[in-house]
């Protein structure tokens, strides 16, 4: 078990040593055993605060502690750039608060799991207004204070025990946070090696929560220290061990070559490869589950990662590569928009939802439920209406959707509101072990939707809108796709966060129109026809994409603001206020681009630039005017990447990737 289940069930290890989630793949250990850890960040001080960035606040080493202050109007926060991000960690540092600093407000001190300013765990040493002393355990997540009782963020508190410790001033209190795809777990111990005073634990369910981070420390409105810093984590198992790190007398780079990526072109890896090698670097191919191993994709290893084609990148590698840049690391991004297609490792291949969904599409119904044959009795059928002056009609008509048998038509003369039809309770709608809804339809030329919605047994509604055309459409659903419809018998107890339809307890389907739900059809006459009802297994039942693993914003690169597409390139030239490429050489021609919008170019002195960007081509249209950027870099001077260095070409045209003269620009860029 993880530590952060330990502290679920009650079971305190000790210091030093926990037990651990298993990484995807690992094999299953004996009931009980202890998964090994490595330490993956540690920090005495004895060297000072060489390993720490700083984001306000005072800081310094003294005694073989960190000493932080907060100043006026800013708390006390320190990072670890070369504390890897972890999605399964503890971290625990030893904290003494000396004195509160602010006569009103609330004082805070503690250990974070930090991706950024806006988004971490606390548990911290609490003292309000009044004075009254506390521990916190809380969320901030995406700019929102205790986001662990908001909404849609609200997590269970499974364990809570003496958060309400009265700590005391100069007073050393081990804290320690414990991080694994389950939940999170804390403990507060009275000093290293002593007795346990409080702990507490919150399930993560389906819940949006930060699941993923680093260790840093916080002062706020008090003055503390810190004292031996440490970090764990799994003992990597599957392929650092297994990877063979290529040398080079310029250094070694490690490129993204995985012939199972959708859209993957191996030979433009393979065409750099050889360029780098020509040049003096040793190229090290990782396919990618090696790429999402931080302990594989490490700067120690490889002092730049390559990206061709970085528009689709493996979901689980958001961790690996953030840590990787966050360490100094420096990249190559080839193609773009990048990181925007993000693939799953599911049984061996990359899939996207793109992919699960035109796959699930075309599974055909083994299980017919309504197939509107010989003579049902639909007077057993009942209407719902907010207008029942409006007529309408539930007829069968014949010509199903294979021009044989009959089929379900439904009309009505207008839509003020909404007409929908309710079937009888029909019992085993889903067979066992099925999970989807397969039925084809077709509407008028007025109607371009239908609203379908499932009933449960225990009166929960959940609905789901389809297109129609005017000819028959086969159309399949998975759970996924039904919305949960408050206006239910249940909105007390069903519908929250992580709920979702239950096939194996649906008993009726209601169809129809509805403004609050088909709101591109208005109010006009409409027909519409259905036929065959039936279900069938989702391949992807068991498919999870897991957490969301946004990568935290990577300037002029990503999200795809960030960039743009380049329109009517007739050349690419070589800019001439850089000093990496030679002016004077030509550059093949794409057939389309992406350009970055401009940056501060780092001229001038003391101006304290987040970044200093260099454009190294230029993509001119007919007239030789300037349509933007197509290659570039991007020097870093701020968090989250700060002194790693980004190379861009906006440029996906394999062709043109491998022509002699684009590789050897960006063999010259590397080399410089």
């Amino acid at each position: 078990m993880s530590f952060s289940q330990a502290v679920r069930v009650g079971v305190i290890l000790g210091a030093g040593v926990f037990c651990t989630g298993l990484l995807p793949g690992d094999a299953e250990p004996a009931p009980g055993a202890p998964v090994a850890v490595r330490p993956a960040f540690t920090d005495g001080f004895a060297q000072g605060e060489a390993n720490w960035e700083t984001m306000g606040g005072t800081w310094q080493a003294a005694d073989g502690k960190l000493v932080a202050e907060q100043t006026e109007g800013a708390d006390a926060l320190a990072y670890a750039p070369r504390a890897p991000l972890l999605q399964e960690q503890t971290l625990e540092a030893t904290v003494t608060v000396q004195r509160r600093l602010i006569a009103e407000g609330w004082s805070v001190c503690g250990v974070l799991v930090f991706l950024d300013p806006s988004t971490y765990w606390v548990l911290g040493l609490t003292e309000d207004p009044k004075g009254n002393r506390y521990l916190d355990f809380l969320e901030k997540y995406q700019g929102v204070w205790q986001a662990q009782n908001e909404g849609g963020t609200r997590l269970e508190r499974t364990v809570n025990e003496n958060l309400h410790l009265k700590w005391s001033h100069n007073t050393e209190y081990r804290l320690r946070l414990a991080l694994d795809g389950e939940g999170i777990g804390a403990e507060v111990r009275a000093g290293a090696g002593g007795e346990p005073l409080a702990r507490a634990h919150y399930e993560f369910g389906k819940a949006e929560a930060l699941r993923m981070g680093s260790v840093a420390l916080l002062a706020r409105g008090c003055a503390a220290t810190f004292d031996d810093v440490a970090v764990t984590a799994p003992e990597a198992q599957q392929t650092s061990s297994s990877v063979r790190v290529e040398s080079g007398r310029e250094g070694s780079i490690a490129v993204l070559r995985d012939a199972t990526l959708p859209e993957s072109d191996p030979s433009v890896a393979d065409h750099l490869a050889s360029a780098f090698r020509a040049a003096g670097f040793g190229v090290t191919f990782l396919d990618g589950r090696q790429a999402s191993d931080p302990s594989v994709l490490a700067p120690q290893r490889f002092f730049l990662y390559v990206i061709p084609h970085a528009q689709v990148y493996p979901a689980t590698g958001a961790p690996a590569l953030m840590s990787y840049l966050r360490r100094q690391g420096h990249l190559m991004v080839l193609g773009g928009p990048a990181f925007t297609r993000q693939v799953w490792d599911y049984q061996g291949q990359w899939v996207d939802q793109q992919m699960i969904r035109a796959r699930v599409a075309q599974r055909q119904a083994e299980h017919t439920f309504l197939d509107f044959e010989g003579q049902p009795d639909l007077k057993a059928w009942t209407r719902a209406t907010n207008d029942n002056t409006i007529q309408s009609a539930l007829e069968l008509e014949p010509g199903g959707h294979d021009g044989k048998g009959q089929c379900l038509r439904m009309s009505m003369q207008n839509l003020a509101g909404w007409n929908t039809y309710a079937s009888p309770v029909l019992e085993g709608m889903f067979a066992q072990g099925h999970a989807l809804l397969c039925f084809w339809a077709k509407g008028d030329a007025q109607t371009s939707q239908l609203s379908v919605e499932m009933n449960e047994a225990d009166g929960s509604r959940w609905i789901a809108v389809v297109p129609l055309e005017t000819d028959w459409k086969y159309h399949v659903l998975t759970p996924d796709q039904f919305a949960y419809w408050p206006d239910s018998k249940t909105k007390d107890t069903r519908g929250r966060p992580g709920d979702r339809f239950n096939p194996a307890a649906a008993n009726r389907i209601v169809m129809g129109l509805a403004q609050s739900h088909t709101t591109a059809v208005g109010g006009v006459p409409h027909t519409l026809w259905v036929d065959d009802f039936g279900t069938a297994p989702n391949p992807f039942a068991d498919f999870r994409t897991g957490p969301s693993q946004t990568l935290l914003p990577m300037e002029t690169i990503s999200p795809t603001y960030k960039v743009y597409p380049l329109d009517g390139i007739a050349s690419v030239k070589v800019a001439t206020d850089q000093a990496l490429l030679d002016p004077t050489a030509e550059l093949p021609t794409p057939r389309s681009a992406l350009s970055c919008f401009a940056r501060p170019k780092g001229e001038g002195f003391g101006n304290g630039g987040k970044w200093r960007w260099v454009p190294l081509a230029r993509a001119l249209d007919k007239q030789g005017e300037e349509r933007g950027t197509a290659m570039w870099l991007l020097l870093n001077n701020t968090f989250p990447y700060k002194q790693s260095l980004f190379a861009a070409v906006g440029i996906d045209d394999a062709a043109v990737l491998k022509n002699h003269r684009m590789t050897g620009a960006l063999v010259e860029v590397v080399r410089r």
